[in-house]
């Protein structure tokens, strides 16, 4: 492959190269003929190099830009809602179109990844707000009923009233579980909420 490659570069030197060892073995008027035929045969295989490095390249290019603007056909639009494709197109321009294409999407995604962070944020401060809320509607009149209970369990136990007393204490005690069982709620919540925010 890279001798098929390389072999109108061989060519050249090949031809150049016999084309001294006769022009050395002739006399002058020979040696020119030989020498400007052989640089005429030079100069033809040499283009011929250029040529077909051209042809390389512009194989290459195209299909390059085939394979960009398939990747752009599978999104289904070109960035801006155009299908606008022309096949027959000059490569300089389907370059031109491809990359402006690419630039295009990726502008796009670039808005829709920062839409989407700003969304987050707002749906995490919702969040913090809502459990923040609902921590004070849960916990403020527990409290004031766990307060109210102590106060009553005071007058109760200066008025040595047991059974009063005994009830108040429950009362105290199922508060305070129900107080443990809100602030775990609590925590958990706030854990998973963490959790799902994390990347």
């Amino acid at each position: 492959m890279i001798a098929d490659r390389n072999l109108p570069l061989v060519s050249v030197v090949v031809a150049g190269g016999c084309a001294t060892l006769l022009a050395a073995g002739t006399d002058t008027g020979q040696a020119g003929t030989i020498l400007a035929a052989s640089f005429g045969i030079g100069t033809v295989l040499l283009a011929l190099v250029v040529w077909r490095a051209r042809c390389v390249a512009d194989r290459y290019m195209r299909r390059w830009v085939e394979t960009l603007n398939n990747s752009i056909r599978a999104l289904g639009v070109d960035g801006e809602g155009r299908r606008d494709w022309l096949p027959g197109m000059p490569l300089e321009m389907q370059i031109d179109h491809a990359l402006d294409g690419l630039t295009r999407l990726s502008e796009s995604e670039r808005i829709n990844q920062s839409h989407a962070t700003e969304l987050a944020e707002e749906r995490g401060r919702e969040q913090e707000q809502f459990f923040a809320r609902l921590s004070h509607e849960l916990r403020s009149p527990l409290n004031a009923i766990l307060g109210y209970t102590a106060l009553l369990s005071e007058q109760a136990a200066d008025k040595a009233d047991t059974m009063l007393r005994a009830d108040l204490d429950r009362i105290r005690d199922a508060g305070l579980r129900q107080l443990d069982l809100i602030d775990d709620l609590l925590t958990i919540a706030a854990l998973k909420n963490e959790h799902s925010r994390a990347p």
